[in-house]
């Protein structure tokens, strides 16, 4: 007998949509996934899923080596106004900034971003787990 797994279409489905959008290969999709899942409830909506990948960090890039941080701010923002900008909206003072918390900063926000775009594909049918656990009990009756 298959256990019902919780939130399994939307993880199906973002999976999908990662798949078919190479935008979205900077993301670790298998991290957001088994958040999802480790999560156990059912998610009502956009919002709340937003929430739990939020706040568990999922997004989050970190550089260790100014070598890494360098060459990526070189090709993302050279500049570097766009990492300025994200690190006054925290709080930073420049005394305590470097290249690796610059571009940590800048990577996690553009990882934000492209999980708010992946994560906006997602549709009202996604998050109806009524219908899974319908469509679950009907296969269960079939096997």
């Amino acid at each position: 007998m298959n256990e019902f797994i919780p939130n399994k279409k939307i993880t199906d489905r973002l999976y999908e949509l990662y798949q078919n959008n190479k935008k979205f290969e900077v993301l670790d999709i298998d991290s957001i996934i088994n958040e999802i899942q480790n999560h156990g409830s059912r998610i009502e909506d956009l919002d709340e899923l937003n929430e739990i990948i939020l706040d568990n960090n999922i997004l989050a890039e970190e550089f260790h080596y100014y070598v890494d941080a360098m060459k990526f701010l070189l090709e993302n923002d050279p500049s570097l106004s766009e990492s300025m900008k994200i690190a006054y909206e925290y709080g930073y003072d420049t005394k305590s900034l470097n290249s690796t918390m610059l571009a940590s900063l800048l990577a996690s926000r553009q990882n934000e971003e492209d999980w708010y775009s992946l994560s906006r594909m997602l549709d009202e049918d996604d998050f109806d787990t009524d219908a899974d656990i319908r469509d679950h009990n009907i296969n269960q009756i079939l096997e």
